[in-house]
């Protein structure tokens, strides 16, 4: 009863200047907020202290599709990891004229880099892709064994970016999310429809008694051997991927496989063209399919991405 009666009769003057300090502190807050913001955007500013407003003030530095932000505190805690990095391990002085412009070039592959990685993030879940402790504890231990022994990791990612183990176990998770990721797209037809279509139009013509010679200049995308009529030699057991040497080794001379062969590489139509004790010679169309970057650079399109910060 009696504090409220305190509050109640609060003077006027002391009203007043828990007015002004409240105001004050309002204004000292949101000038900090200005002036840092054009700092970071106008100016590149990337010290601690910018790092350690960015997590007070949620600028970002770009957003993908209206609502994903890739917050600026990420950015900066990242490139200061790069800039650790490029320091112990190659002597790069970022005060010269040299080291400025390798900055630049730094800060504007991360930002397309946590821009991928937050469109990687969204992509693993639309598939479904979890990390489980088995699969993070097994990756770890091998990284731990590689470098001999847990307290000496911790030392190099100390040394060389800055990192807690705790920083650098979140890359170790990510990592395994992009393998994941990068095999699931690997394993998905619906990406790959074109050319699918397309290496199952050059095996009807091929089965059909096409010359084959003709259809490797028609088809094939390997570089390699498309000179050669896509000829690729005699081949002895172990030197082919698994399902290319099991359809290889059934054929007869002047065989073409019946099916289109799906490998990391693409999609192969392969003919006998000799056998040879245990080595057998055949010509190959291929396909190629589109690869993890082919795939994220594409999927890049069908995102909204705005950019904030400077390159």
């Amino acid at each position: 009863m009696v504090k409220n009666s305190i509050v109640q009769k609060l003077k006027p003057e002391t009203k007043k200047i828990i007015w002004r300090v409240s105001i004050g502190f309002l204004g000292f807050y949101l000038l900090w907020a200005l002036v840092f913001g054009i700092g970071i955007y106008g100016f590149r500013w990337d010290s601690e202290v910018a790092y350690f407003t960015s997590q007070i003030f949620p600028y970002p530095a770009a957003v993908v599709n209206y609502k994903h932000f890739v917050s600026t505190s990420e950015f900066l805690n990242d490139l200061a990891a790069l800039k650790q990095y490029y320091k112990q391990a190659q002597g790069v002085d970022f005060a010269s004229t040299e080291g400025r412009n390798k900055l630049k070039g730094l800060r504007k592959d991360l930002i397309n880099q946590l821009v991928e990685e937050k469109i990687m993030r969204l992509e693993a879940k639309n598939y479904g892709i979890t990390i489980s402790d088995a699969e993070f504890q097994e990756e770890y231990s091998n990284i731990v064994k590689a470098n001999g022994g847990e307290e000496q990791l911790r030392k190099q990612v100390k040394d060389y970016y800055n990192w807690t183990l705790d920083e650098f176990k979140e890359r170790v998770k990510f990592s395994i999310l992009q393998k994941k990721l990068d095999q699931r797209i690997s394993e998905d037809e619906r990406i790959n429809e074109e050319e699918r279509k397309k290496a199952e139009e050059a095996l009807a013509q091929a089965k059909g008694g096409a010359d084959f010679k003709t259809l490797v200049a028609q088809y094939s995308e390997d570089p390699a051997t498309a000179q050669n009529d896509g000829d690729l030699g005699f081949i002895s057991k172990g030197a082919l991927e698994a399902s290319l040497e099991e359809a290889a080794f059934s054929l007869k001379k002047g065989e073409v496989y019946p099916e289109v062969i799906k490998t990391k590489y693409g999609y192969y139509i392969i003919k006998c063209t000799a056998r040879k004790n245990s080595q057998v010679r055949i010509s190959a169309i291929l396909v190629r399919v589109k690869d993890f970057n082919d795939w994220l650079e594409a999927k890049k399109q069908e995102y909204v991405i705005w950019y904030f910060l400077k390159g």
